[in-house]
């Protein structure tokens, strides 16, 4: 980093003689500055060096060798301009205390893994603290949804059971319905995984229709298919967690899902903003809940999410990914060869987007900087599992962002 004085330093000083008596206190002033700059530069030294063991871009125990980014660069600014005699008061750094674990999804499964972290936040600064919740359980139950309805009603009115496509408001529904359990039970397995088990399931589910419309029992169909799916699941990822404990007390999935809707004091209703092309797209959100749609509103994106951190909440937007982002060491750049924003199609929307939380911040001279962002693909990916960007950046590349925020 290049440190520079500031125009103000660079001014000529007027060619007079300062007079006898100014003399001395001009060397006890000189004297208490070197004191006060060499003290601020020790502390800042040895700050940065604990930065590097457990600093801002982390959240957890970092690798071998990972640093804190910026807050490493905040520190060497804080060392420059201690030297230079200059206030460091403009230079801030936010992020939620005690983040969560990052998750580590299969592919396709952003939504529900973000939506799922979101709710961890969302109780935890309720002071409601929770066990690191499955996602792999709700989405287990929702392919054996998703196969029952494909055998009984055909692609008329049902698609084949997927991981993909749907909407982070999906959560609530599967959570109601279906409960939550702590993920020890029912971890990620990523040997043979989803992926092996949904071309299965998409197989029986068409086997099982063609059996519908010969004229076969409805109700038959759909039991017989609902069993044979949640079979396949047990046999490749694990049993169904019946009932568990938690802070001493017997749960099933649906009474500690119910008992932790009972506890949150946000409503469902919830703000959606957009980018100004999003409109275009087949957008995807539960208008039952929706109380507000903001289209183009940067500076209110941005208020709205130094708010939720300063309250220990995450915020969960949608970023254009694919092609779009490049990935440096977990600093985010925008691809500068693609011209953005770009006009998506409902076709290609889905896959071009990804679900991802903003858990910090970074101010400079009380201007918003720099997002620290939580993603979902584990802790090998980033900076142990989170990333950076420019707020310049994060604009070029933003899509929507759902906000609780003010509906107590």
């Amino acid at each position: 980093m290049i440190l520079t004085r500031s125009s103000h330093d660079l001014k000529p000083r007027p060619l007079i003689a300062p007079s006898p008596c100014a003399k001395p206190a001009i060397k006890k002033l000189d004297k208490y500055n070197m004191i006060r700059r060499g003290v601020l530069f020790y502390i800042s030294f040895i700050a940065l060096v604990l930065a590097s063991e457990n600093g801002f871009s982390n959240g957890q125990q970092p690798a071998s060798g990972s640093t804190s980014t910026l807050c490493q660069n905040a520190l060497l600014n804080i060392i420059g301009n201690s030297l230079a005699g200059k206030s460091n008061s403009e230079i801030q750094e936010h992020q939620i205390p005690n983040l969560r674990p990052v998750r580590e999804q299969c592919s396709g499964t952003c939504w529900l893994n973000a939506s799922l972290t979101e709710y961890e936040y969302l109780l935890a600064a309720q002071g409601i603290m929770v066990p690191h919740l499955s996602a792999d359980y709700l989405m287990a139950q929702k392919l054996t949804r998703d196969t029952c309805a494909y055998a009984a009603n055909g692609p008329k009115y049902s698609k084949l059971p997927n991981l993909d496509g749907d909407n982070p408001s999906a959560l609530g529904v599967l959570a109601h319905r279906y409960g939550l359990v702590p993920d020890t039970l029912f971890p990620y397995k990523p040997v043979g995984g989803w992926n092996k088990i949904i071309g299965q399931l998409k197989v029986y589910a068409k086997q099982a229709w063609s059996r519908r419309e010969a004229g076969e029992d409805f109700v038959k169909i759909r039991d017989e298919a609902r069993t044979w799916a949640k079979q396949l699941i047990e046999s490749e990822i694990g049993p169904f967690p019946r009932s568990f404990e938690v802070d001493g007390k017997t749960w099933t999935p649906e009474t500690y899902s119910k008992y932790l809707e009972s506890q949150n004091s946000f409503h469902k209703e919830y703000a959606f903003f957009l980018s100004p092309d999003a409109a275009s797209h087949s957008m995807k959100y539960d208008s039952r809940y929706l109380v507000e749609m903001i289209m183009d509103p940067a500076q209110k994106i941005l208020e709205r999410i130094k708010q939720n951190i300063l309250l220990k909440r995450s915020t969960l937007v949608s970023l254009r990914w694919a092609g779009q982002l490049e990935n440096n060491n977990g600093v985010l750049k925008s691809n500068p060869n693609i011209r953005i924003p770009v006009k998506a199609t409902p076709e290609t929307v889905e896959h071009d987007l990804h679900a991802i939380l903003v858990v910090g911040y970074r101010e400079q001279d009380g201007k918003l900087t720099h997002l620290k962002l939580q993603n979902s693909w584990g802790t090998e990916n980033g900076l142990e599992g989170f990333n950076i960007i420019s707020v310049d950046d994060f604009f070029r590349v933003f899509h929507s962002m759902r906000d609780f925020t003010a509906r107590k």
